[in-house]
């Protein structure tokens, strides 16, 4: 995910104004994963969309790791601390997704 990589890099330096529109995006778009998989997750018929109940095991861990970041996230973001920031840009978003 260059993208993401990209925007880690400008928090590691100085976060622009669309540094922060762009981070804004992403935990947006993050956030509309996580939401759309609880929404799927609590569905009476998943059995009849899921395929493979493994595979929906794994990718509901993920999801599950990624929604526990997305709260670290926050207060990392109270705290203005950009080089944690980028950390979890770096280190946690792009190996997960």
């Amino acid at each position: 995910m260059p993208e993401i990589e990209i925007l880690a890099d400008e928090f590691y330096k100085e976060p622009s104004k669309e540094s922060w529109y762009s981070l804004t995006e992403l935990i947006e778009g993050i956030k509309w994963i996580i939401d759309s998989f609880v929404v799927i997750d609590n569905e009476p018929e998943l059995k009849e969309i899921v395929n493979s109940y493994e595979e929906w095991n794994l990718y509901a861990k993920d999801i599950h790791e990624l929604a526990e970041l997305m709260g670290e996230f926050e207060e990392i973001l109270e705290n203005a601390d950009f080089v944690s920031t980028a950390d979890i840009l770096s280190y946690e978003i792009v190996p997960p997704i």
